[in-house]
């Protein structure tokens, strides 16, 4: 549709956004495996409940069309 320019380059300043998320998800990742005991594994819990249920969407393994990514994306809890 063209509603929002694409990123064409590297040096786009949305891009930090997308470096300070994955930032981010690697420092919980980190703490998930420094921590012991229940806390530890309640990180990586929440860690993977977060991640694993927009992976089908990604495109990453398969191809998926947009409504079936949008459908996997709006899956109520």
């Amino acid at each position: 549709m063209g509603s929002v320019p694409l990123i064409t380059s590297p040096d786009d300043p949305r891009n930090l956004a997308s470096l300070l998320f994955y930032a981010a998800l690697l420092l919980l990742l980190r703490a998930g495996c420094v921590l012991k005991g229940r806390e530890g594994k309640a990180v990586l819990l929440g860690m993977s409940l977060l991640v694993l249920p927009f992976l089908p969407a990604t495109n990453l393994f398969f191809t998926v069309g947009f409504v079936v990514a949008e459908r996997i994306l709006y899956i109520p809890r």
